[in-house]
């Protein structure tokens, strides 16, 4: 999940530029560069699942390699505006994934906070939380480590967690583990 999250973000944010190039390139009718676009589309939309939209974009690209200018004038402004529709659901997908996130960390938080845990249920969800980025599983490892940090009165543990989410978070399980095994 986080890679495809990953995924759909980095698709977004090349996109974002390269619907400028498309639009650019439909407007002076460049067939030859619309093409390459084109097939960029393609693939990574379809990369994603996003079969309906590729097929679009594999139409666009064939059509504009084959120099056929008058089905590129007139299918082209709707493939554009499909393109848009593309990019705000893809928007749209990580907003939401976010927002979720956010509603979901805040009620561990708030849940956690009300209850103090013994040494024995901390070590356990530390084993977890270990156990979960052995799976490469840091959605869950996260989420678990942040149930953790309601516990305020272990000011010492609650900031190596807070270390350990940014080894997490930059790809550095070793040193996350590391900091984790130190806790227990």
């Amino acid at each position: 999940l986080e890679a495809y999250k990953s995924t759909v973000a980095d698709i977004l944010n090349d996109c974002t530029k390269k619907i400028i190039l498309i639009e650019e390139y439909f407007k002076d009718m460049n067939l030859e560069k619309f093409a390459i676009e084109a097939h960029s589309v393609k693939s990574v939309s379809a990369s994603i699942g996003a079969t309906e939209f590729s097929a679009k974009a594999k139409e666009m690209e064939l059509k504009a390699k084959a120099k056929d200018a008058d089905f590129v004038k007139k299918k082209g402004s709707t493939f554009i505006k499909d393109y848009h529709k593309f990019l705000s659901i893809l928007e749209n997908l990580l907003n939401e994934e976010k927002k979720m996130q956010m509603t979901i960390e805040k009620e561990n938080e708030e849940s956690a906070a009300d209850e103090l845990m013994s040494d024995e249920e901390i070590k356990n969800v530390i084993g977890e939380v270990l156990s979960s980025l052995e799976d490469f599983e840091t959605d869950a490892a996260c989420l678990k480590i942040k149930k953790l940090l309601g516990q305020k009165n272990r000011v010492d543990m609650v900031q190596k967690l807070y270390v350990a989410l940014e080894k997490i978070d930059d790809f550095e399980y070793e040193e996350a583990e590391a900091i984790l095994k130190g806790i227990i």
